[in-house]
């Protein structure tokens, strides 16, 4: 706990006694003085932190030793104070304010007060991080309670006690002022032109405004208060009541400040999703959420010629028994991760994954006339892609990859399959077999490419391919005439 030294002054010696007792059980240094000439005196020279002054000294009271203590030039002004009175009432209350005081115990003091008290000045409230206030008041001690009041909430002060002052500091800061708690007067500037100066200076209307004003300031608080003022508090206040007053302000510009943030981000997002949807649909994704909504009638169910891929990793059983769970996982999704790219840049549809092998088929939900073309494309640059990502695997010590696919053109049934809760756009049909088929002859021989007679067919002479001997396939009744394709 950081060492406060306070210093008590009072007339009563036992009663100074008892209270420096208290204090110090609780490791506090202290010191004492019988009158307020002394405690003045002593708070010159020593270093002092908290001042418990008995309203009802002799000669120069309470109220009068703190009054000289806000209006000196001794660098503690602005000490906090704590003043001990018989009662605490309202007059009291408007009599300390006079005197810059805000913090009362009423004698005999118990020592749980007393404790809270120090406390208080020991451990300020939760700071409001990087806000800035003015606050302007002709009257040193007024400007001493606010700031003092502020300053517990972590916020940081500029005070000005005229006009010319308030024009001079919001010109320079008027942009980085949090908040600012003005007189209604001040020399030099009042009531509505005050009003035009401070709002006109700080050029923002979220910044709140709280005018102080007497009773007999009434026209002038309400001129400044039409302009924009955010609250209108009379002197004398009691601390309680500007504390609450602060605490709402500064409670609402931070909720003003986040709802800006939030606004402003959920802008940006806003702005993401529509670039990415219009470049969604000048694509030619047949994802195409447009797309999609024109062949409503084709997501029920229909028959299409379509283009199936069936790529599927080489030796994966094998590698699942060596590699830790964990990192044969993040090496299949960083697999997936690319090979979905390729198939969706192609303008390919995903229909599944089925442990470590990818189905993409095309010409559906959308008419591709060159569908053929598009999915051999995508096989090359497939194949190209696990090469890279099997040499990088290997410098960071990982299993090498290699791809198998077989690629296959023919008549399917392309829909919505599932249930009413949950469904998915499909292919169903013998034809997509055989794309698994021909994915399984590149084990025969020994390739990584292969493509049906009904796929090469409709590719004309785009790619570089050779005939192999036919591959039977069960759903067929004749053998399958393949190709690889060599580039």
């Amino acid at each position: 706990m950081t060492r406060l030294t306070i210093l008590v002054a009072g007339a009563s010696r036992s009663a100074r006694k008892l209270l420096r007792r208290q204090l110090e059980s609780e490791g506090y240094e202290t010191h004492e003085a019988a009158s307020g000439r002394e405690a003045l005196a002593q708070l010159a020279v020593l270093p002092i932190d908290l001042l418990l002054l008995d309203a009802d000294l002799p000669k120069m009271d309470g109220f009068k030793t703190c009054g000289r203590l806000r209006s000196g030039k001794n660098g503690k002004e602005s000490l906090p104070v704590v003043l001990l009175v018989k009662k605490d009432t309202c007059e009291v209350r408007a009599k300390g304010f006079e005197s810059g005081v805000l913090d009362f115990l009423v004698k005999p003091v118990r020592k749980p007060d007393l404790l809270a008290v120090c406390a208080e000045r020991l451990d300020s409230e939760k700071p409001v991080t990087g806000l800035t206030a003015l606050v302007a008041d002709e009257s040193p001690a007024v400007r001493v309670m606010v700031a003092e009041i502020l300053r517990r909430k972590g916020v940081a002060v500029v005070e000005a006690d005229a006009g010319a002052k308030v024009k001079k500091i919001l010109g320079a800061r008027g942009k980085s002022a949090d908040l600012v708690v003005s007189a209604v007067q001040l020399p030099g500037l009042r009531g509505e032109a005050l009003g035009r100066t401070v709002l006109g200076k700080l050029g923002r209307r979220d910044v709140p405004v709280i005018f102080l004003c007497r009773e007999d300031e009434g026209r002038l608080a309400l001129a400044a208060y039409k302009l924009g003022g955010a609250d209108c508090l009379r002197k004398p206040f009691l601390k309680e009541e500007l504390s609450g007053r602060l605490d709402l302000h500064l409670a609402a510009r931070e909720q003003r400040t986040f709802t800006k943030k939030l606004k402003s981000r959920l802008q940006k997002i806003e702005a993401l999703i529509d670039n990415s949807l219009l470049e969604f649909e000048r694509s030619e994704a047949p994802q195409s959420l447009s797309d999609l909504a024109q062949d409503s009638v084709r997501l029920a169910g229909e028959e299409r010629e379509v283009t199936v891929l069936f790529a599927d990793l080489e030796g994966f059983t094998s590698m699942a028994k060596t590699v830790k769970p964990g990192d044969l996982l993040e090496l299949l999704n960083e697999y997936f991760e690319g090979m979905t790219e390729i198939l969706e840049r192609h303008g390919g549809t995903l229909d599944k994954y089925e442990g470590d092998a990818l189905i993409g088929f095309w010409n559906a939900p959308r008419e591709q006339a060159d569908h053929a073309r598009r999915a051999v494309s995508a096989a090359l640059d497939m194949l190209k892609f696990t090469r890279e990502l099997s040499g990088e695997f290997q410098r960071r010590e990982r299993p090498a990859l290699k791809t198998r696919i077989g690629i296959h053109t023919g008549i399917v049934i392309a829909g919505n399959v599932g249930a009413r809760s949950r469904s998915a756009y499909t292919i169903v049909g013998k034809e997509v077999r055989v794309a698994y088929a021909l994915e399984e002859a590149n084990k025969k021989y020994g390739t990584c490419l292969l493509i049906s007679d009904a796929t090469y067919g409709r590719t004309g002479e785009t790619f570089t391919a050779r005939e192999l001997e036919p591959v039977p396939v069960e759903c067929k009744p004749e053998p399958v005439r393949v190709y690889e394709i060599l580039g």
